[in-house]
C-alpha cells in the first residue's frame, strides 16, 4: 500500500496536469486532507500552495482563507518550508476574495490591509502591492475615492505605469469617466489586428459601444467575446456584460443561451458578490424579454434556480422577478456593508440601459 507521502504527491501531480477546475480543486483538497491527517506539515505546505491559486481562480475565497491562515501561521514559524514563495502576494489576493462576502466588514478588510502593510514594511518592501490591491478592491466596496487614492499612491511609488491597459480601463470606467475609458479601449484592444487582453475586464467596453451606437464594432467584439468566454466552473463577473449587450443589441437568443451557461456556473457555494453581479446583469436580459412581450423562454438552469423546470421552459415574468429580487436584496446587503448606495446605483443604471435597446434581429 502506498504511503501517505506517495498518495499526496500523486494527487498533487495529477492536479498539476489539469486547468483550474472543480476537479483540480477537489484533488488538491484531498491532498491537504491526507497531509493533515498524518500531521505532515511539509506536505501540507506543498498541497496548499497550488490550492491557494486554484481557490483564488475559482472565486472560493472561503476555502482560500482557511488554507492561507494555516500557511501564514506556518510561515511565521518556519519560513524555510515555503522555498521562497511570497505569501504576501497571496495575502493581497485573499483580501480581495474576502471582500466578496458581506459578512466581512470594511473594518476587517482595513485591518488586514494594515497587517499586510506592516509585514511589507517589516521586510523593507514597497507598499505598491498594497495599493494595487486596494485599487482592485475599490469597485467591490463601491469606493471611488479609494480607487483614486490608490492610483495616486501608485503614481507616487512609480508603479502606475506598470498597470495593464485593462486595469486602467477598469479604474477609469469605475470612477465615471466613460469617454476616457472608451479612448483607452480604442487605443489598445479595439485597434484592428490587436490580440485580446488576457483579462475579462475588456468585456465591459461592449456596453460603451452599445451606448454610442457603434453597432458594427459592437457586433465584431461581441463575436470575439462569445468565442473567448469560458463558462465552466466559475462565473466571472464581466461575463454579464456580454449577456446584457447581446440582449440590448437584438441578439436575444444568443443572450438567453449564454445566460443559461452563466447560471449553471452559479452553485450553492458561490460567494454573495459574485451572485450579485450575476443577477444585476441578468436583470437586463429579462427586462428586455419582458419589454418584447415574451411570455416563456427555453433556458437551461441548474438546481440553484428556484422552481427549476426539467423541460427548461420558464415563465419570463417569474424569472424576471427572481433576478430583480435577488439583485435588490444583495445590493442592499453590500451597500450596508460598504456604507454607500453604489450597488443600488448599479441596478438603476442597468434598468436605464433599456433605452439603448435595438429591435431583435
Amino acid at each position: 500500500m502506498a504511503s501517505h507521502v506517495d498518495q499526496v504527491r500523486e494527487l498533487i501531480a495529477e492536479a498539476r496536469k489539469l486547468p483550474d477546475s472543480l476537479t483540480k480543486f477537489d484533488l488538491l483538497d484531498e491532498a491537504v486532507r491526507l497531509a493533515d491527517l498524518h500531521q505532515d506539515i511539509r506536505l501540507g505546505v506543498d498541497a496548499r500552495l497550488p490550492f491557494l491559486h486554484v481557490a483564488r481562480n475559482l472565486l472560493r475565497g472561503d476555502q482560500m482563507a482557511v488554507a492561507f491562515t494555516w500557511c501564514l501561521h506556518q510561515y511565521d514559524q518556519q519560513p524555510e518550508l515555503f522555498a521562497g514563495r511570497d505569501l504576501l502576494d497571496d495575502y493581497a489576493e485573499l483580501i480581495g476574495q474576502l471582500a466578496n462576502f458581506d459578512s466581512i466588514t470594511r473594518r476587517q478588510l482595513d485591518d488586514m490591509f494594515d497587517d499586510l502593510s506592516a509585514r511589507m514594511t517589516g521586510e523593507g518592501r514597497s507598499l505598491a502591492l498594497v495599493w494595487a490591491m486596494k485599487r482592485e478592491l475599490a469597485p467591490d466596496v463601491g469606493d471611488r475615492d479609494l480607487s483614486r487614492e490608490a492610483m495616486r499612491q501608485l503614481g507616487r511609488l512609480g508603479r502606475d505605469g506598470q498597470l495593464s491597459t485593462a486595469n486602467r480601463f477598469y479604474h477609469t470606467l469605475f470612477v465615471g469617466d466613460e469617454d476616457e475609458a472608451m479612448r483607452i479601449a480604442d487605443a489598445d484592444w479595439l485597434t484592428p489586428g490587436r490580440s485580446l487582453p488576457p483579462s475579462t475586464k475588456w468585456y465591459k467596453c461592449l456596453i460603451l459601444l452599445l451606448k454610442r451606437g457603434r453597432w458594427d464594432d459592437l457586433r465584431r467584439w461581441q463575436n470575439r467575446a462569445i468565442g473567448a468566454v469560458r463558462v465552466h466552473d466559475t462565473y466571472y463577473w464581466e461575463y454579464g456584460a456580454v449577456v446584457a449587450s447581446l440582449a440590448l443589441s437584438g441578439r436575444v437568443p444568443e443572450a438567453v443561451k449564454l445566460c443559461g451557461q452563466c447560471q449553471r456556473a452559479i452553485r450553492e457555494f458561490t460567494d454573495p458578490l459574485t451572485r450579485l453581479h450575476f443577477h444585476l446583469n441578468m436583470v437586463v436580459l429579462f427586462d428586455r424579454l419582458h419589454a418584447l412581450g415574451t411570455e416563456t423562454v427555453l433556458v437551461r438552469f441548474n438546481d440553484t434556480a428556484p422552481g427549476r423546470r426539467p423541460n427548461g421552459r420558464y415563465v419570463v415574468a417569474e424569472v424576471r422577478e427572481w433576478m430583480r429580487r435577488e439583485a435588490t436584496e444583495l445590493a442592499a446587503r453590500f451597500d450596508r456593508r460598504n456604507g454607500t448606495d453604489y450597488y443600488a446605483e448599479q441596478l438603476r443604471e442597468r434598468t436605464d440601459w433599456q433605452r439603448f435597446a435595438r429591435p431583435p434581429e
